[in-house]
């Protein structure tokens, strides 16, 4: 492993622990520098279907991008037939895996080449994509960003507004997601990095905020002039 740069920047994150440390792993082999991170989930998943942090963060440094992405692809290059048939990717059906290399907005790069692999093992009818066209594709839809899903928008905007009934933690976890749809940015392969989201989902992100921020000041204007305060489970009282 190298000495620690001045700076890193994301490069991946993982909601599979093992996937994450098996990462780890291979950059430590190749004497990449990296640092990973568990962020701690606030939000339940039983909320939203899924975890809202990953467990794992992974940061290298910008100039070890390309780097990284190509021993991914050597990675894949290296799996043999009975490795691409234990591969969790060879349990979806043809057509799925066609609209993997079609698409590939919500897969990695390296995920999208193994879908192309299981498809020519099987012998289907496939998208002939050269690894140069892949990375393309893939810096042309981070660009682009992605829309926010509406039930994501919506539970949002209820444990800004509602949460505290539920748990005092949930108004401060629906901030900070506003300010994620309105802000985040990911790298693409090179680097660089571009807002997450596209322009409609950042506007959402937004109004959650600070239209949050607003309404928390207010509640608690309202709320300090009262000698007991009751907020769903929690009662505070002053003397």
């Amino acid at each position: 492993m190298s000495d620690k740069p001045n700076a890193i920047e994301f490069y991946r994150d993982f909601f599979d622990l093992e996937t994450a440390k098996a990462f780890g792993q291979l950059l430590s082999d190749k004497g990449v520098y990296f640092s990973m991170e568990y962020p701690q989930t606030i939000i339940d998943s039983n909320f939203v279907g899924k975890p809202i942090l990953p467990v794992a963060i992974i940061k290298i440094r910008t100039e070890d991008f390309e780097k990284v992405n190509q021993l991914l692809f050597e990675e894949v290059d290296k799996l043999t037939e009975e490795d691409l048939k234990a591969h969790i990717l060879d349990n979806y059906e043809t057509k799925d895996l066609q609209a993997v290399v079609a698409g590939q907005e919500e897969w990695n790069i390296e995920e999208v080449y193994i879908a192309q692999k299981i498809l020519e093992l099987r012998g289907a009818k496939r998208e002939d994509v050269s690894l140069a066209e892949l990375q393309k594709r893939s810096i042309k839809n981070v660009k682009a960003g992605k829309e926010a899903s509406w039930l994501s928008v919506l539970a949002y905007a209820l444990f800004v507004t509602i949460g505290h009934y539920l748990n005092i933690v949930l108004p401060v976890a629906g901030l900070g997601m506003g300010y994620y749809l309105a802000y985040g940015k990911k790298a693409d392969l090179t680097g660089k990095k571009h807002f997450l989201y596209k322009p409609a989902s950042r506007d959402k992100g937004k109004i959650i905020l600070y239209g949050g921020l607003v309404y928390i000041a207010l509640l608690v204007w309202y709320l300090s002039g009262k000698e007991y305060w009751d907020i769903g489970w929690y009662s505070f009282e002053f003397f």
